[in-house]
Formats: structure tokens, sequence, C-alpha cells
């Protein structure tokens, strides 16, 4: 069975709403179709990798060696924003994003984190984002230059804090692989949190 994906090269696309007026900010958006073979033993890679395309493989075979054989990642490659997709067999209709370690050398220190890969997996390696993201009950959402050592609070402040004296306890951070983190920003048990680049603050 052969399937259309459509894959879309890109760290994220953020949608922000202030004051009735729509902000949207993406980073390197490149639309690409590709015909994979499902029935095949094929993963797709793409983005920042050495030699992007696809790959057959047999049973058995982990995430590292595959990226081993497409010779690693490009200089500007960010693994830790990887986006991993997977067609689910007990849900044939859902293509849906999965959290893995995509850093072959870390997963060759930690084979119990390397995934086996699977017929129509897709694996998309962003390049390095520069920004981190904060939107909802803040004075302006935007996008903020990334700042070594800076934490959530940090970035809050720079949107102008909390908007009407929001509490912010259901505040959250979503990490470049897709992992949601709770945020504890109330003034009463603030708990440090530092950010990574390609990061999400939802303050709510």
């Amino acid at each position: 069975m052969l399937v259309s994906i459509s894959s879309v090269l890109k760290a994220e696309l953020w949608v922000t709403q202030q004051n009735g007026m729509t902000q949207e900010a993406s980073v390197h958006t490149d639309l690409i179709e590709k015909s994979v073979d499902l029935k095949k033993q094929q993963i797709l890679l793409e983005g920042e990798v050495a030699k992007p395309g696809l790959y057959q493989f047999q049973k058995g075979t982990t995430l590292s060696k595959i990226l081993i054989q497409a010779g690693g990642f490009t200089p500007i490659a960010y693994p830790i924003g990887a986006i991993f997709i997977r067609d689910f067999k007990n849900c044939p209709k859902l293509r849906d994003r999965m959290i893995v370690e995509a850093d072959y050398v870390l997963l060759q220190l930690k084979p119990e984190l390397d995934i086996l890969i699977e017929p129509g997996d897709q694996l998309i390696i962003p390049k390095r984002p520069s920004h981190v993201w904060v939107s909802g009950d803040v004075v302006a959402p935007k996008a903020i230059q990334f700042e070594s050592g800076l934490d959530t609070y940090d970035y809050i402040k720079k949107c102008g804090g909390l908007k009407n004296h929001k509490s912010g306890s259901a505040s959250y951070v979503e990490m470049p692989n897709g992992e949601i983190q709770k945020l504890a920003i109330e003034s009463w048990h603030y708990k440090k949190f530092m950010i990574s680049p390609g990061s999400k603050i939802v303050v709510q």
C-alpha cells in the first residue's frame, strides 16, 4: 500500500492572539512530498541529516543504526527537537508524533533508549532554533531570542509579566521534543525551570 506523506521541515508553527490580532511565527518551513510503501521495511529521514531519504532496514534495526548509516547530522542539526512520526497499528488512521531520543551518540551510551524502528516511521531533524516562544496570559506574547541561563520566569518578564494579575497556576512548557512539563510560577511555590531553544512557554 502506497501512502503520500506531506512532511513539514520546521522547528514549529506557533500562533498567539493578542488584542484580537493574530501573530504567526514559523521557523524554516519546507514542504516535501514522498511516497512510502508501508509494507516495506522503510524509514524516511528528513531535515538536517547528512544523507536524507528513504532507508530500507531489517527487522530489529534501531534508530541509532539508521542515523549512523545516514552519515549522522549536519553541523546545524538540533536532535533535541527531533520530530518522530509513527503509524500505530492498533489505530490505522492515526499518525502521531512520538517522543524519542534521537542523538545517536547518546543512544550508543544508553542503548535502553534506542527504539526499534518500524515500517513507515518518519524522522525529521530540524535546524537549531534561536528563539523561545511565550504565549497566553502575559502582557505581550512574542518570540524571544534564546539566552543561556534564563529560566521560564525570565522569559515571562521579557513579555511584560503576567496579565491581569493571573496566578499562572495552569502554565506549562512544551519542550523541543514535544514533552510537556507543568510549571510552578506562582510566587508562593516558584520553582526554577531552565529553558532550551525552541521551547514554548504557555501561561494560563
